[in-house]
């Protein structure tokens, strides 16, 4: 199977539901665990694993890819999520673009890659892959405005990068956020603030 398979490892019951991007077959429904019990979800990628309690006052989310499958033992609301996971991304950025409009992303080659630019529809996303230190740059179609950062990934932390979280979906201006997150966690976990043009010199390695 290819896909997940949730545990519940608490002493509560739980709901869990799943996206179906990759199954559009798949059911994104609620579905009940109880305490120790399991459950399978045939996925083919990365989907939102969410948890609630029955009285949906308490939730717990997580984006994960599902390997060969992702083991996902959930223990409690108070504590985090438990993942095994046969899936090894090479280190890299992962753009996504969740705006209203087509933008332009550039992500140097210091590393390893081509630095050239590449266009990224609405809600379509695009992978460079690198393994350190890299300057990230965004911009406009017609160049007017642009965005920046300067992030590393290594094999055991991939990063993903969100343009346009929901706060600005209706902004004619690009963003002046890019969220940088771990790729086992959802996209606007949290923050780096950047001032457009401003990216800051790689460290200076000794050789």
């Amino acid at each position: 199977m290819t896909g997940f398979r949730i545990h519940n490892r608490s002493n509560e019951i739980v709901f869990c539901a799943i996206t179906n991007k990759t199954n559009p077959g798949g059911n994104p429904a609620w579905f009940e665990l109880q305490p120790s019990a399991n459950d399978e979800w045939s996925r083919a990628g990365w989907e939102d694993v969410s948890f609630k309690d029955k009285n949906n006052t308490r939730r717990k989310a997580l984006w994960i890819n599902r390997g060969g499958p992702a083991l996902v033992y959930f223990d409690g609301f108070d504590k985090d999520l438990t993942i095994y996971n046969d899936y090894r991304p090479d280190p890299g950025f992962t753009v996504n673009n969740f705006s209203s409009r087509t933008i332009m992303c550039f992500i140097s080659g210091s590393s390893r890659g081509d630095s050239s630019w590449y266009k990224i529809a609405p809600g379509e996303s695009d992978t460079w892959k690198r393994t350190g230190w890299e300057a990230i740059s965004v911009k406009s179609e017609d160049g007017s405005e642009r965005v920046g950062a300067f992030s590393t990934t290594t094999a055991a932390e991939p990063r993903l990068i969100s343009m346009a979280l929901m706060k600005i979906l209706s902004s004619t201006k690009l963003p002046r956020i890019l969220s940088l997150t771990s790729t086992t966690r959802k996209p606007s976990s949290s923050r780096i603030v950047v001032t457009p043009l401003q990216i800051p010199e790689p460290p200076s390695l000794e050789v």
